[in-house]
């Protein structure tokens, strides 16, 4: 899958027409929501397959209505049988419900959505997926729908540095999938305890959750410190220590040959962040004891990029069954991110 998967009930859509930008501004004197906005528009134009609730006979209400002047839902209308736009209520009535998302797993969906039972925020956190009325789109787009970089360095310098691992936060979100690759991550215990394990518990939700999350860690199997079920043990005890209220489903993987993984990225739900250094930015005096950058992608605008890459690692990860070694990963070997198309 190379698109999104977007809901979008009719009154989310009303009133996104009526925040849009006024069309007598010059686009010179934009605030940020008027740029946010159009970032909006432009994704759900070109980058995502759209459900609205409704059938064409309420669309073409819609039409008739004088205040109707929103381009984009024009262009729904105008293109009724366009490959990208679905009129079909029936989802709209189970999006509340655990079995909706385990069954439609796919990790790249968005609810842009007015009308529910239950709050936005907690809907997400259920679910691992992004409810956003547009009272919430905004401030969600602002931090994970636009590229962001973090500079890594002993030097210190802007607000944009990256100082705690608590600046990951930025970039966190509900999900259903993580996935983390650096071959060195793993190789102290001391070190991982106060870099990946600290990151994960910035990345992760707090739950409780109906939707596991997948958490996928790919490393080397010569740069472990210990046992490879001995340290997948101890980082699940500190995550069920940590995130009591969190359903995870944890594997740690250390593919070989050919197929195994050389980058520092990041995958989530929305996000792809690629490190130019091992994720092991701090010393054991808390010290920042690299200097690279952390760059953010939002997946909106590279769902692209991020699934080819996902792609290559998702054939890392079979390899691991396929040399017939169990003791090359622990746990399972499944993660949403990988998707049935890899």
């Amino acid at each position: 899958m190379e698109r999104f998967v977007t809901y979008c009930d009719l009154p989310f859509l009303d009133e996104y027409v009526r925040v849009k930008p006024d069309r007598d501004k010059d686009p010179a004197n934009y605030t940020e929501q008027d740029h946010l906005w159009l970032d909006v528009h432009e994704f759900l134009c070109k980058s995502t397959d759209v459900y609205v609730n409704a059938s064409e006979e309420v669309l073409e209400a819609h039409r008739r209505n004088p205040a109707f002047n929103h381009p984009y839902l024009k262009h729904l209308m105008d293109r009724p049988a366009g490959p990208h736009l679905h009129l079909d209520p029936a989802p709209f009535e189970n999006i509340e419900t655990a079995s909706f998302h385990r069954k439609n797993a796919t990790p790249h969906a968005l609810f842009l959505v007015e009308d529910t039972d239950a709050a936005p925020e907690v809907l997400s956190r259920q679910f691992g997926v992004l409810f956003l009325p547009v009272e919430r789109l905004f401030e969600h787009w602002k931090r994970i729908g636009r590229y962001q970089s973090l500079n890594v360095s002993r030097r210190g310098g802007s607000s944009e540095c990256l100082k705690q691992w608590r600046d990951l936060e930025r970039f966190a979100a509900p999900m259903t999938a993580l996935v983390v690759c650096d071959q060195f991550m793993l190789d102290d215990r001391e070190k991982a305890q106060r870099n990946l394990y600290r990151m994960l518990l910035h990345l992760l939700p707090q739950g409780p959750n109906d939707v596991a999350v997948d958490v996928t860690l790919l490393t080397r199997d010569d740069k472990l410190y210990g046992g490879l079920e001995s340290v997948h043990r101890e980082l699940k005890d500190f995550l069920d220590e940590q995130r009591p209220d969190l359903a995870f489903n944890l594997c740690v993987a250390t593919p070989q040959g050919p197929n195994s993984y050389h980058d520092r990225h990041i995958f989530t739900n929305y996000g792809f962040m690629k490190s130019g250094q091992s994720f092991n930015y701090f010393n054991r005096r808390g010290e920042i004891s690299v200097d690279t950058t952390l760059d953010f992608e939002p997946l909106m605008k590279e769902l692209f990029v991020a699934r080819d890459k996902l792609g290559t690692v998702a054939a890392a990860v079979p390899s691991v069954n396929e040399i017939g070694v169990t003791q090359v990963a622990v746990g399972s070997l499944e993660n949403r991110l990988f998707g049935d198309d890899m």
